[in-house]
């Protein structure tokens, strides 16, 4: 199919050196999308998808996570795509305001990633999705991760397709 899936993310944030949006998407059944320690020192699961953007250059890849290297490894627990022998699937870019930058990505349900890395959304499926903002100017990571609780959350996106009014959804990061 040639169906394709849109994000869009706002962050309240106008200086943009540095920063980085990462979406992880749980691409295999069965491995974590976080590992313990559910903190800065934890890792992501194995072979995750990731759609990167960029914002100080505008410029979106397509990676995967590796599973081996702690989030203190930045930015090397993710390996893009090209660097295995894939493609970069991934498109988009931001906007920034007075107030805030707007990150708009989209991605085709089916690649036709034959090396895995990509993810495989199908009409009325679901997956799971974890967010992670990396403010570069402020040094700080903002992420799904609870600190309190030595936890973290991550979004079931449940994919639909009805006739519909297109509606702008977004996530605000505070």
């Amino acid at each position: 199919n040639d169906y394709r899936i849109f994000f869009g993310v706002t962050i309240p944030n106008t200086i943009i050196e540095g920063d980085t949006l990462y979406l992880v998407f749980r691409d295999v059944e069965g491995q974590p999308i976080h590992q313990a320690p559910h903190d800065i020192n934890g890792k992501y699961g194995k072979d995750h998808d990731v759609i990167a953007m960029y914002m100080h250059n505008n410029h979106t890849i397509d990676m995967f996570t590796d599973g081996i290297e702690a989030h203190t490894a930045y930015p090397s627990e993710y390996i893009a795509d090209t660097d295995a022998g894939g493609t970069n699937d991934g498109i988009g870019k931001c906007h920034k305001n007075a107030t805030h930058v707007t990150v708009e990505t989209q991605k085709q349900f089916n690649t036709g990633d034959t090396l895995g890395n990509d993810f495989n959304l199908v009409v009325n499926g679901s997956i799971d999705m974890f967010i992670w903002f990396w403010d570069g100017d402020l040094g700080k990571h903002y992420t799904m991760i609870r600190q309190a609780d030595n936890d973290y959350d991550y979004l079931k996106l449940q994919i639909n397709c009805t006739k519909a009014t297109p509606l702008s959804l977004g996530i605000v990061i505070t």
